[in-house]
């Protein structure tokens, strides 16, 4: 005999099902309404927002705190069923950048996967030499710009000039089919997902 499951498992249900998969993969999830107001949230998702500071959570709905990334918040509201979208919030700001993949689950509904720079760790990067044919001193390079280091920093860390690290970012992203550091980042992102 068949049973009928409920169209929509209620807060408690979504809650518990994100921790599930949270604990299975170690993503932070959302589920958010088209209006951004939050139906439910891992744990992780909560302590990445708190620690990021790029998200806030007034009156139950879900903001981006710099008006640079309120577009970008407003965007991946509107995925299309059947579609994904990316952003990476915080890159005028200071910070360790935030990357938000999206899902819609439903005319009513998305799901946002939240990951800041910093939280991946180099081991779950993908080859890039594999993915991208990127020699090994530049996927250092885009490790290290994929960390949150500049250029500069890059320069001084591995002892190389500026106008070296500059020409091996630009060969990079030419291998990897991008053309600023944003779409590196949701590139990378999406692969180690």
């Amino acid at each position: 005999m068949d049973t009928e499951l409920p169209a929509w498992p209620g807060r408690e249900g979504a809650e518990a099902l994100l921790q599930a998969q949270s604990a299975l993969d170690g993503r932070a999830r959302l589920l958010l309404d088209r209006s951004g107001r939050l139906v439910a949230a891992c744990r992780m998702a909560w302590q990445l927002i708190r620690k990021q500071e790029l998200l806030a959570h007034i009156d139950g709905q879900v903001r981006a705190v710099c008006e640079e990334d309120a577009r970008l918040v407003a965007s991946l509201l509107e995925v299309a069923e059947g579609k994904r979208g990316s952003a990476c919030l915080g890159l005028t700001e200071n910070v360790d950048p935030l990357f938000i993949h999206a899902a819609a689950t439903g005319p009513d509904h998305v799901c946002w996967v939240l990951a800041s720079a910093q939280s991946m760790h180099r081991r779950e990067l993908p080859d890039l030499n594999a993915l991208f044919g990127l020699t090994p001193s530049e996927a250092r390079i885009i490790e290290d710009l994929f960390a949150g280091m500049t250029p500069q920093e890059i320069a001084n860390h591995h002892s190389n000039s500026i106008h070296t690290v500059r020409v091996h970012i630009k060969h990079c992203y030419e291998k990897m089919g991008v053309n600023c550091r944003e779409e590196m980042w949701v590139k990378l992102q999406s692969c180690a997902l």
